[in-house]
């Protein structure tokens, strides 16, 4: 049984610059090859514009620096996210223009199509050494929000943005040792 993790370290991933040049993006991890399930990313926002269209996506977008955006949707409705209130989940398919609040803004991105592929996004302090559950039939990443974890049994340290990925297998634990980080945990299954 492998119960060994991706470890994806940030300084690693290459920036794609947007279409719009409004920004760049550095994708972590997705499923398949083209025409994805499931992806996770770090965007960096640098000017005002309009979101990308993802008809049939579920999406989750997470502050991480900055000073935050002000999503202006279609519909009329509208909605800040600033670091008290970071995270935001909407269809892909909504019409949404974006503005900064202040400087450029960094944010963690996970989209999913709802017709074949679950997701759930936990927010987590972890400090101490704690045993983490994954389970069998799941892909979970971890994201490193603020400070650093380490992975003693497999020789693992993760510092701010970096990932860990674990793919569907054998449901086991795992041992997590933190002085005080924050992180992510992206849970993805199918329907």
């Amino acid at each position: 049984m492998n119960t060994e993790p991706q470890y994806i370290p940030f300084a690693d991933l290459p920036r794609q610059r947007w279409q719009n040049n409004g920004g760049w993006t550095r994708e972590i991890a997705r499923s398949g090859g083209g025409v994805w399930d499931w992806r996770i990313s770090v965007a960096d926002v640098e000017s005002d514009g309009p979101f990308s269209l993802f008809p049939g996506v579920e999406r989750e977008l997470l502050i991480l620096s900055g000073d935050g955006v002000a999503l202006d949707f279609a519909d009329g409705r509208q909605h800040r996210l600033t670091p008290r209130q970071p995270r935001l989940r909407f269809k892909g398919e909504a019409a949404i223009h974006s503005r900064l609040l202040g400087g450029a803004v960094r944010d963690f991105n996970l989209m999913w199509r709802r017709d074949s592929t679950t997701a759930q996004l936990d927010e987590v302090q972890w400090q101490g050494a704690r045993s983490l559950p994954v389970a069998a039939d799941q892909i979970l990443l971890l994201f490193v929000r603020q400070g650093e974890i380490r992975l003693p049994e497999h020789g693992i340290r993760a510092t701010a943005y970096d990932s860990l990925l674990w793919t569907a297998g054998a449901a086991h634990s795992v041992s997590i040792e933190a002085d005080q980080a924050d992180i992510l945990l992206a849970g993805i299954g199918k329907i």
